[in-house]
């Protein structure tokens, strides 16, 4: 179960996914030529991409990132976004690497108002990465730091994001008390905002944190009514369907509605494979599996635990091997760094080698000098004797 989601972009604007729109974006790109303005297209394709192709998604973030630097322009977002992307990649140490590039940069910015809501941002997005490592009491921690940041300069909207995050990092660390009641603060803002569209993702909270109380009838109450508003307000968003129909699933099963259950968690399993959103897919097989051996189809209930197996490893897989790969590749840095250390030390004590030898030739030739000159001045003053004489 737990299922959840978090709103740490909720601060851009959400474009969700359409071809017509994607290939408008497109048409004005090609015609672009201000690097800024190319800059801001991309942003929007990648929100675009986000609902439909991940890996496009990430693609696009990382050339904005390199392309943002060139320009020297708003190179703190650019981390960000990127950092988010590799999220959705479930890359989350590249992630958190981007994230503290992020902070660095946001750090740069004067105007208060600007830097804490990017900091705080920031921070939500590193809170989001140690979740997804199962560290909670980090994510919490760096929860806390952007609530402070939005509360020093009144950010309503920000306040009401983060309320929900830190409930969901609660959530994760088994606190249900305290979920709820950041859940409770959460909604209160957005009532107070009169935005019903992220009212939805507080409803998912609130039926996450019943269901883990065993209060099945009111978690299925709270995801019903968060379906509800996805379906009326956002029906495009794919991710959010699929979560609703995944938790919807669980729930009727646990309060014995095993065929509708299935049917959700089988819609689930399409949105999922359509957004390549592998870690919530090998979620959805075990909840499948779970509930063909509760219809007593244990064939079908194998194949599925078989599919949950085999992609949960490969998910955990190519996150090892990309850290492997930076490991090996720090690796590599580090030892290229220590032998030009060491060239240059070898070639700083052979140049040492060379002065003193050009030293020591100049001190013998003028040692040699000063002998013969005294010599030839013994020899004119032994002349002048002998003529004297």
């Amino acid at each position: 179960m737990s299922k959840i989601i978090f709103l740490f972009f909720i601060l851009f604007p959400i474009f969700f996914f359409s071809q017509k729109k994607i290939d408008s974006l497109l048409t004005l790109k090609l015609k672009c030529k201000v690097d800024t303005e190319q800059i801001k297209l991309n942003n929007k394709l990648i929100y675009e991409y986000n609902y439909s192709n991940i890996n496009e998604a990430e693609k696009l973030a990382k050339q904005n990132l390199e392309l943002c630097k060139k320009n020297n322009y708003n190179i703190y977002d650019a981390y960000e976004t990127y950092a988010a992307r590799l999220i959705d990649a479930s890359k989350y140490k590249e992630s958190l690497l981007m994230y503290q590039k992020a902070e660095k940069e946001a750090l740069k910015i004067t105007s208060l108002t600007k830097k804490n809501t990017s900091l705080a941002s920031i921070y939500d997005g590193i809170g989001s990465v140690y979740s997804k490592l199962q560290n909670h009491q980090a994510a919490i921690a760096s929860l806390k730091k952007a609530i402070k940041l939005s509360e020093e300069i009144k950010n309503e909207s920000e306040l009401a994001r983060f309320n929900f995050n830190i409930g969901n990092h609660y959530f994760n660390a088994k606190e249900l008390d305290n979920a709820i009641k950041h859940y409770a603060v959460s909604e209160k803002h957005w009532f107070l905002l009169k935005d019903s569209i992220k009212l939805h993702y507080v409803y998912n909270g609130f039926g996450n944190a019943y269901f883990e109380k065993k209060d099945y009838k009111k978690a299925l109450d709270y995801f019903q009514k968060s379906y509800n508003l996805i379906l009326k307000n956002t029906p495009e968003d794919l991710s959010s369907l699929a979560i609703a129909h995944e938790n919807i699933g669980e729930t009727s099963t646990k309060m014995g509605d095993y065929y509708f259950g299935l049917v959700n968690c089988l819609k689930a399993q399409e949105l999922f494979k359509q957004l390549n959103d592998k870690t919530s897919l090998y979620i959805t097989y075990e909840s499948i599996a779970n509930i063909y051996t509760l219809l007593g189809d244990f064939q079908k209930s194998n194949d599925y635990l078989q599919r949950y197996v085999s992609l949960k490893d490969s998910v955990f897989d190519e996150d090892t091997k990309n850290t492997i790969h930076e490991m090996s590749a720090k690796y590599e840095t580090e030892k290229k760094d220590k032998e030009n250390q060491v060239l240059t030390l070898e070639n700083k004590n052979k140049k040492q080698v060379i002065y003193f030898a050009f030293g020591g030739c100049a001190l013998l030739l003028g040692l040699l000098f000063f002998i013969f000159k005294g010599y030839r001045t013994k020899q004119k003053a032994n002349k002048a004797l002998e003529e004297k004489n």
